[in-house]
């Protein structure tokens, strides 16, 4: 059974045909988004009650998190070694995915006015979450941040493939039509998209880097959307650099850490830093503006 969806009467296809109209989405990009079931995959992402929010202006804040199994390995430091938290403990590759997202949450909300203009929503690469008898992939649809879930080991769990490629796809066409829902109120909205990876696409069947690229393009080409994606260093060789160029992705907003806990959580506060000064520099309204309010720390 799929999650309560509480906009099905938001027609996702309806949003992008006026989209196209409005010159707000590509042609190219709708086609490649129709690839999968938009109302079905989008609606219960979106926010509620965009009506009744409080703040003149939104920023959206959007995370597609990996859960694929290879991120319950131990954490290692530099040589190798187990990284112990402080109670002696293990700590894995998915403590420092929880710790990312909760930094971001936090230091978002601590920058902002208590996270009154800021709405996130956060998808996970595989249904993982229990809701209404069945499984989701969405940890919680746009929601104010006061009411954005902390990670924890009930509600992060990795355990599945990556299907990364069409994860990408469902996650951006779901931006794009919240965007569009505040176009329509001619409320003015910026959006800052982060996806965590680690490891190459696997277990994807629609899209690939191909399909992606039109999506990220059109996105792009309005002055109010940021891409950033991190593809930590697997095991594989994989070139994440190049996986995300493909995808369109800006190379100034790519990261590839190493699989260690110190490089993955150095990065993991870059972006937490680079998320937060974006989202309170709401009023940036040209390309320039929006792309300097987005610098990873050096």
């Amino acid at each position: 059974m799929d999650p309560v969806d509480p906009n099905a009467s938001v027609n996702i296809d309806d949003l992008f045909a006026q989209g196209v109209d409005d010159d707000v989405i590509s042609q190219a990009a709708v086609a490649s988004l129709r690839q999968v079931d938009l109302n079905r995959r989008i609606r219960p992402a979106l926010g509620v009650d965009i009506e009744r929010l409080a703040a003149s202006q939104m920023v959206l804040v959007t995370g597609l998190i990996d859960d694929s199994q290879s991120i319950r390995a131990w954490a290692r430091d530099e040589h190798g070694n187990e990284v112990m938290n402080e109670r002696g403990q293990r700590v894995s590759n998915a403590d420092l995915m929880r710790e990312a997202h909760n930094q971001i949450v936090g230091d978002v909300i601590g920058e902002s006015r208590g996270g009154q203009d800021v709405t996130c929503h956060v998808r996970y690469l595989n249904p993982s979450i229990a809701a209404n008898g069945g499984m989701t992939d969405i940890l919680c649809n746009y929601v104010l941040l006061p009411q954005v879930p902390l990670l924890t080991v009930d509600n992060y769990n990795p355990r599945g493939q990556t299907p990364l490629f069409d994860q990408m796809a469902v996650t951006l066409a779901t931006v794009q039509a919240e965007t569009l829902r505040y176009i329509n109120l001619n409320m003015p909205c910026r959006s800052i998209v982060y996806i965590i990876t680690d490891g190459a696409d696997y277990g994807s069947h629609t899209h690939s880097p191909r399909t992606i690229r039109p999506i990220v393009q059109s996105m792009l080409a309005q002055e109010f959307n940021i891409i950033a994606a991190i593809g930590i260093q697997d095991d594989q060789g994989t070139d994440f650099r190049r996986v995300f160029a493909d995808c369109g992705v800006p190379d100034e907003w790519i990261k590839t850490p190493e699989n260690t806990a110190s490089d993955m959580r150095r990065t993991f506060g870059f972006l937490s830093r680079s998320v937060s000064r974006a989202s309170r520099t709401a009023g940036a309204v040209t390309s320039s503006q929006v792309r300097a309010s987005f610098e990873w720390d050096n």
